[in-house]
């Protein structure tokens, strides 16, 4: 959905704006991430945003574009040189134009004597929430170079991640593309030609091979109809997914939800959480906020309501290890002890840090067996298909041909 609200600033001015969210709540706690009180929140349905040709094409910023402006953007702040500055530096050298537009409305804030950090929150597609409250925590507390070192090293670790991800996911995708084409082809061009044979002679052909030359005659009529629809089919849901958050969170949704990916989501979702958690709490960001931001962040809702939880307990006094050890059964023994010894010794972000380490190798490793069983499984279904295609078509031909030289 697309909401328009109205909202009044500490210094009572107001300020317009839109953002899409799930619901009216979402909106409230965007508004209260950037101390806005909220005066009005209207819905409208939101399908897809009005693309133009321009919009279509348009780059987006990248995790490498982030990792490129925060760690130069903390070299240049460690170095001594002005924010303003370094953000002009930092212009003429990216080629991206969002980048590029994106540096030129921060500095355009600073001029105005506007926080930093609400330049990145006019970019949510882009930057997250806790991105966003960490920006916000370093330039409070005068901190800003040590935040962006945290934020390059943190999003260094996710593209790390992402890239072992497609790395892993390649090869099987690649596999069912062809694999699929091949039969296609097969069905299309190949079984016509072998069909004329069967047409000349008097006998009648099984029933299997039947289905299949029906399918080939149905393919070889409305192939190409197919094929147009669905590109457009997947151009539609491509642009869905990209430039709406409805279409984000619907796939986020659809793919948590499937057996094969529901143990590789709840294993990200702890890895992206302990390194949320661990960056903002290095950051001086309170325990509270900082969970209730690492929240926003994660895809399995099983792990979010218990989160809630913890921070709900934690609220009324509970320690944060005590809280953690009641939601036992949803997180992991070894983030639930890692957790109390870091409390106790005063080293939990560092702990935390360690951890989320250890689970983008746990997950990299479990991806690659996963994969390593999919692939065989795959090799074998088509190999299947196309045998069956191609024993439903020789067999009942050979027979025939036997017969009439008989």
């Amino acid at each position: 959905m697309l909401f328009e609200y109205k909202a009044a600033k500490k210094d009572g001015s107001i300020t317009k704006g839109k953002i899409e969210a799930r619901n009216e709540l979402e909106v409230l706690r965007f508004l209260k991430n950037r101390n806005l009180t909220p005066i009005s929140i209207k819905a409208k349905p939101l399908i897809l945003k009005k693309i133009s040709l321009g919009s279509l094409f348009k780059k987006e910023i990248s995790l490498k574009d982030k990792l490129f402006l925060t760690k130069y953007l903390s070299l240049m702040l460690k170095v001594g040189t002005g924010l303003l500055d370094a953000l002009e530096i930092l212009r003429r050298d990216f080629k991206n134009p969002t980048v590029k537009d994106f540096l030129f409305l921060a500095k355009e804030n600073l001029k105005k004597g506007r926080p930093f950090y609400e330049s990145f929150a006019a970019y949510p597609q882009s930057f997250s929430q806790t991105f966003v409250a960490l920006i916000k925590a370093g330039e409070i507390s005068g901190k800003l170079e040590e935040v962006c070192k945290i934020l390059s090293q943190t999003t260094e670790r996710e593209a790390e991640l992402k890239r072992k991800l497609k790395s892993a996911l390649t090869y099987p995708i690649i596999l069912i593309i062809v694999s699929i084409s091949v039969i296609g082809l097969l069905l299309t061009f190949a079984i016509p030609r072998i069909a004329s044979i069967f047409e000349g002679m008097d006998q009648e052909p099984p029933l299997f091979t039947k289905i299949v030359l029906t399918l080939s005659s149905f393919l070889n009529t409305y192939g190409l109809y197919i094929f147009l629809v669905t590109i457009a089919t997947l151009i539609f849901f491509w642009l869905f997914y990209k430039k709406t958050v409805t279409g984000k969170k619907f796939f986020e949704n659809l793919i948590t939800n499937l057996p094969f990916f529901r143990k590789i989501i709840a294993r990200l979702d702890v890895q992206r959480f302990t390194q949320n958690f661990s960056a903002m709490l290095e950051a001086g960001i309170p325990v509270t906020q900082a969970l209730e931001v690492s929240t926003q962040t994660l895809s399995s809702s099983k792990i979010k309501f218990a989160l809630e939880r913890v921070l709900f307990k934690i609220k009324s006094g509970k320690t944060i290890s005590d809280a953690f050890l009641e939601e036992k059964d949803v997180f992991p023994s070894v983030l639930v002890s890692l957790i109390s010894i870091g409390e106790k010794t005063g080293h939990l972000s560092q702990s935390l840090s360690e951890l989320s380490d250890f689970y983008a190798k746990e997950l990299d490793a479990t991806i690659k067996s996963l994969m390593s069983l999919v692939e065989p499984v795959i090799l074998l279904m088509i190999g299947g298909i196309v045998a069956l295609i191609a024993l439903g078509v020789i067999v009942p031909m050979y027979q025939m041909v036997s017969t009439v030289t008989q």
